[in-house]
């Protein structure tokens, strides 16, 4: 199969249509707070709901590879929220949209997870990255045009504006591949045996899980520990922009970059620059929080984009990409659960030591994962081959 960047731009629309919800709940919030009077906790259990549905649907998407093709599976998935959003955009109340929403992520789960098995078996690090590009101008857009068109159409016309943006999804879909073939990443003589599909899943999985609870866990609050820290909210919200086009900054720079120079340097250099990030996010001083902001939201598409670049070299499943997307979601969902609960009144400091010890035990499985296959030259560019055009 030739990936074509047709086939690309398609997967990456339709992925960020798929979580399209989670990109504007700050400013849907906002909405349904003030039209229908939401209190935060209806708020939080809505986008929960949606959670909810798209780790199911990741899920679902695992079971289906194996009968249906990824072209299907994103057509039924993006009907599937479609109709979401048209039910939520008639729904009579909290409890009727909820619902609908753990419809609707079922429905985007599966688009997501056949967007993500189409990277992984195309180019698996400027996939990711692009896609990250294109999610947060959705998310800058959205934010911003929501209050405006709720404000002059009402609340209901959000969620038709979300169902009339998934339409070009359907032409778009047909570029997807009607199966998904892995690119030949590594030689296929250069391991000694070839390494347990479970053991690899279990790996990939687990690196996923663990990488996105540590990294999720912190994002919520970066406000609040630079509140909390003495530092004024005017250099916390400007640090807070910087940490955005920072973020911007690394999927463009792997976009760019590729597998040019192989996966090991920038893991290394990524990782070790979370961890400097994280360990002095709490000082109270604003140049070092604008820093360590800078710099956690720089190397989080980075590591993330190679991280997943080795996970897709490793295995020729379409499955294993799917339960892997699932992890994500699950990791996006326990994340900031986990970290609110460890914090407590007394300070993040507990949340950034915990999000240390996930960072440090994905790499860690990551390591393993490339020690299991017995071929170290995953992260090595002479081996690290792009498919054919």
């Amino acid at each position: 199969m030739k990936y074509t960047s047709a086939c690309e731009i398609a997967a990456a629309y339709i992925g960020v249509m798929a979580v399209a919800l989670y990109n504007l709940a700050p400013a849907l919030a906002g909405v349904l707070q003030i039209s229908l009077g939401w209190n935060a906790r209806d708020i939080g259990t809505l986008v929960s709901a949606d959670s909810f549905g798209m780790l199911a649907g990741n899920v679902l998407t695992a079971i289906l590879m194996r009968r249906a093709s990824p072209r299907v599976i994103s057509i039924a998935g993006m009907l599937i929220l479609a109709l979401a959003d048209l039910l939520s955009a008639a729904s009579p109340s909290a409890p009727a949209m909820i619902g609908e929403r753990v419809f609707g992520g079922v429905g985007g789960g599966l688009a997501l997870a056949t967007s993500m098995s189409v990277f992984a078996a195309a180019r698996p690090e400027r996939g990711i990255a692009g896609f990250s590009i294109v999610q947060v101008l959705f998310a800058f857009l959205a934010i911003t045009a929501t209050p405006a068109l709720a404000a002059a159409l009402g609340w209901r016309s959000v969620f038709v504006c979300l169902a009339v943006l998934i339409l070009p999804s359907f032409p778009l879909a047909l570029y997807l591949p009607g199966t998904i073939q892995r690119a030949s990443a590594v030689s296929s003589t250069s391991a000694p045996t070839a390494p347990s599909t479970i053991w690899v899943g279990a790996l990939a999985v687990l690196s996923s899980l663990l990488f996105n609870v540590g990294q999720t866990g912190i994002w919520p609050y970066l406000e609040i520990i630079g509140l909390r820290s003495g530092i004024p909210r005017a250099s916390v919200q400007a640090s807070l922009s910087l940490s955005a086009a920072a973020g911007v900054l690394g999927a463009v720079v792997v976009v760019t970059v590729g597998p040019r120079f192989g996966r090991k340097v920038p893991l290394a250099l990524t990782f070790a620059l979370t961890l400097a990030a994280l360990l002095t996010m709490n000082v109270p001083d604003p140049m070092m929080f604008r820093g360590a902001l800078a710099a956690f939201t720089f190397a989080w598409p980075v590591f993330g984009a190679y991280a997943f670049g080795v996970i897709a070299s490793m295995t020729r499943s379409p499955r294993v990409i799917a339960v892997v997307t699932a992890a994500t979601s699950a990791g996006v969902t326990l994340g900031p659960l986990l970290a609110g609960v460890i914090s407590g009144p007394a300070g993040f400091g507990g949340a950034l030591g915990f999000a240390v010890l996930m960072d440090t035990l994905s790499l860690g499985c990551l390591i393993a994962l490339i020690r299991h296959s017995g071929d170290k030259k995953l992260l090595h560019p002479r081996f690290i081959r792009l498919p054919r055009r």
